[in-house]
């Protein structure tokens, strides 16, 4: 009954403070960009790329 009560102190129906509940600790779980920017890099770190966009845009201009 603990959600109810903050639910109507808040002006929220039930329904939103949960909603409001699962939003904030799925944001306090997620880990930050830079942490999955580096991962990412990580990932791509031993694939030898074609191209990249900057060489396909550049050799797309000089034509």
């Amino acid at each position: 009954m603990r959600q109810a009560a903050s639910a109507k102190a808040e002006h929220r129906s039930l329904q939103e403070q949960v909603r409001y509940i699962l939003t904030n600790d799925v944001k306090l779980r997620s880990r930050s960009v830079c942490e999955k920017a580096a991962e990412y890099r990580t990932k791509l770190a031993g694939r030898k790329t074609v191209s990249s966009v900057v060489e396909d845009l550049r050799e797309d201009r000089e034509r």
